[in-house]
């Protein structure tokens, strides 16, 4: 999946949020935050943020849970989601695609932050990127969470990751968090 592995990506990307991978994102969210899932996949991430964050609307391209509405990200307005009322958009995206620039990664944090805050779950290097120098202006936090097993194998996977807030509104520098070591839903300050 990532560009250290041999592995062949999924098909569209589809790797669902191990619980693990959202409790350092826990304690950045406002108690019961109304977030939209726009690629939520199995829906997954809801499971893990329930009981945190009040999930108004889940969507993707290719749903895998009756819970999830059929909806590409790219489709989504401020008018369309208005009526549910979400205040953040929280997700894990498809991530660039080896020799593209980026997308369609940017192209999603453009159009979503445009809408709403939006955290998304993050390859650490991509910051790191020449490509992220055309959003660097509008990421509001990062946050390293370390390595995800995304097989749900135990095993962290072969990179770094790290939960990233991107926001239109965003003024001033980005806000960079220390790693916390996380111990099933309790994150310790290194």
């Amino acid at each position: 999946m990532g560009k250290r592995s041999a592995y062949p990506r999924r098909r569209l990307d589809c790797y669902d949020t191990p619980p693990e991978a959202v409790v350092p994102l826990i304690g950045h969210l406002a108690p019961g935050v109304r977030y939209w899932e726009p690629c939520a996949g199995s829906g997954a991430l809801l499971t893990a943020l329930a009981g945190h964050a009040m999930c108004v609307g889940a969507t993707d391209i290719e749903p895998r849970s009756r819970l999830v509405r059929r909806a590409a990200a790219e489709a989504l307005t401020a008018r369309r989601i208005a009526k549910a009322g979400p205040e953040t958009f929280i997700t894990n995206p498809p991530y660039p695609s080896n020799g593209s620039k980026g997308e369609p990664t940017l192209g999603l944090i453009r159009h979503l932050a445009a809408i709403l805050p939006t955290w998304m779950l993050l390859p650490f290097d991509f910051t790191a990127n020449q490509y992220f120098a055309s959003v660097a202006p509008i990421c509001a936090k990062i946050l390293p969470i370390g390595r995800v097993s995304w097989m749900f194998n135990g095993k962290g996977g072969n990179e770094n990751s790290a939960w990233v807030l991107f926001d239109a509104a965003h003024v001033g520098p980005t806000r960079f968090f220390a790693r916390q070591h996380c111990e099933r839903r309790v994150c310790h300050g290194v």
